[in-house]
């Protein structure tokens, strides 16, 4: 009894570890659909991408057209370069207010065209607001140095023309 007393405390202390570095998470049958795989989750202190992002977006330009849709939740994604289920990421706004940086949680699980993504960076489009341009940056030295490995636009199928989601116009 004395020996369970003296290993309960490390056996706590192991979980708590876990549990603040999420790299453990409970896996609830109910909770998601039988198709998808449980997704990664971020720290809780991340921010949420907003919901004006959020949704299944198709790409439009050429350059990322091989990467197939985007669908964007409040802190994963389903991207073909992460693979088929849900991949987590941490949201940060940018300082200007124009877009959001998502870094991708769990490298080198998200590849395009063989070479790892860590970041995405996201903004709705100047010209057309249901249009979402999409930096991907390889690595966090890219990313300072603004050396995009691709760059592309997206389009919600579902977004009136002349405004975003749940305005007046047709597309």
């Amino acid at each position: 009894m004395k020996a369970r007393r003296l290993l309960w405390p490390a056996v706590m202390g192991l979980l708590a570890a876990a549990l603040a570095q999420g790299t453990w998470a409970a896996a609830d049958a109910d909770a998601s659909p039988p198709q998808a795989a449980p997704v990664q989750t971020a720290p809780a202190a991340a921010e949420s991408l907003p919901a004006a992002l959020q949704g299944e977006w198709e790409p439009v330009s050429r350059a990322l057209e091989s990467a197939g849709n985007l669908t964007l939740q409040t802190q994963s994604l389903i991207w073909l370069p992460c693979g088929a289920a849900a991949h987590a990421m941490q949201v940060q706004e940018q300082a200007d207010g124009t877009g959001h940086l998502l870094k991708l949680v769990g490298q080198p699980a998200c590849q395009l065209d063989g070479t790892p993504v860590s970041h995405l960076r996201v903004q709705r489009s100047a010209k057309q607001a249901c249009d979402l341009e999409v930096a991907v940056f390889a690595s966090d030295k890219q990313l300072a140095k603004g050396e995009r490995l691709a760059w592309g636009v997206y389009t919600q199928a579902s977004c009136p023309e002349g405004g975003a989601p749940g305005t007046a116009g047709g597309r």
